[in-house]
């Protein structure tokens, strides 16, 4: 706030570190978007703003359910650190996707950092219990990413790490089954090779045959899931990733050129076909042994569909999952579970202006 320095009390070195961005600090103390640097004299609580005051006393130096849901996308990977539990960590990536993690020394090793899981699908109890797993294995000289049950270098194939990695990560079932679909595809003949036998000239091979007989874009899809599939081996060096970095061949798939966009008139065109394109066959009702004519019935319109999903910003899946018994006209609100939405949680709706419109002049089928 301009006025919050009106005495002088701030000098303007301390004023520009508040507001400089988290991902500049490195392993300051941060909680949300800003590393807060608060000055040393007694007079700062009366001279800062009091979201000043508020940040500084939610600043405990953990992770905490708040600092996870505030953690945003950068547009780079970043890391925030508990100043708590020395090498428990966050990993925000590029988009925003968060997952725990721990770095830890082994005792007479070298340092490395282990991936937990994702927030999503592991809650922050359960990451700190491994974490505190790990640290104890770390310091008895154990290296705690070799498990007991796991197999020997000799006997982790491909398939084996691909299973190993839809377990261990717990990806949605239908992104299992496009990864299993990608190794059919383009690594079948590789499924009962061990990880240990592929190497980056291999890596190369196999790529430019898949060149021959897919499109670029899903043979990088196909080598970015074998990049990560392989991370589950006990490999010094991942020849997918090796490879990537030494050619500078990108993985990442190129975003598309076209760019849809429904201008003004495009929606105007929805409005107008939503009530043209509302009526049916003819109504009839038996009175006496005559029929009579009620009318034209309604029927489900495409247009009303389109128009819920522009209101809500939603995907064609939730109109055409949407029933009656989501819907709760007193409290006014449409309710999608976790297992309905791409993002694994609950999604509610207020039935607000047009939405409410739009819900309401829907027919109710029974059967």
């Amino acid at each position: 706030r301009p006025d919050s320095n009106r005495h002088g009390l701030l000098s303007p070195e301390i004023l520009s570190l508040l507001c400089l961005p988290f991902h500049h600090v490195g392993r300051n103390q941060i909680i949300d978007n800003t590393a807060f640097f608060l000055p040393t004299t007694p007079y700062h609580n009366s001279c800062l703003p009091n979201v000043y005051q508020v940040k500084q006393e939610t600043m405990t130096g953990s992770i905490t359910k708040r600092t996870i849901l505030s953690a945003e996308p950068t547009g780079k990977i970043y890391y925030v650190r508990d100043s708590q539990l020395t090498g428990f960590a966050i990993k925000v990536t590029a988009k925003g996707k968060v997952s725990f993690v721990v770095e830890v020394r082994i005792k007479g090793g070298k340092p490395f950092r282990k991936e937990l899981g994702n927030v999503d699908h592991l809650s922050l109890k359960d990451a700190q219990a491994q974490y505190y797993e790990i640290v104890a294995k770390a310091k008895k000289g154990i290296d705690p990413r070799f498990d007991l049950d796991r197999k020997a270098p000799a006997n982790q194939t491909v398939l084996w790490c691909l299973e190993e990695h839809i377990r261990h990560r717990q990806v949605r079932d239908t992104t299992a089954r496009t990864y299993r679909n990608q190794a059919n595809n383009a690594f079948k003949d590789w499924l009962n090779r061990p990880a240990e036998t592929i190497n980056e000239y291999h890596v190369q091979e196999k790529r430019t045959k898949l060149l021959e007989q897919y499109s670029e874009e899903y043979v990088k899809a196909c080598f970015r899931m074998l990049g990560a599939v392989l991370a589950q081996a006990d490999l010094q060096i991942n020849p997918v990733r090796q490879l990537h970095k030494k050619t500078r061949n990108s993985l990442q798939s190129k975003p598309t050129q076209k760019v849809e966009v429904l201008f003004p008139a495009d929606i105007a065109n929805v409005l107008l076909n939503i009530h043209s394109d509302r009526l049916g066959d003819e109504d009839y009702i038996n009175d006496d042994g005559k029929d009579v004519y009620l009318g034209l019935k309604t029927k489900p319109s495409i247009w009303y569909a389109v128009l819920y999903l522009l209101l809500i910003g939603g995907r064609k899946q939730d109109a055409v999952n949407l029933t009656w018994d989501m819907v709760d006209l007193e409290k006014q609100l449409i309710s999608y579970s976790s297992k309905q939405k791409k993002e694994n949680k609950p999604f509610i709706i207020p039935m607000i202006g047009m939405i409410e419109d739009v819900i309401r002049s829907q027919p109710k089928h029974l059967q």
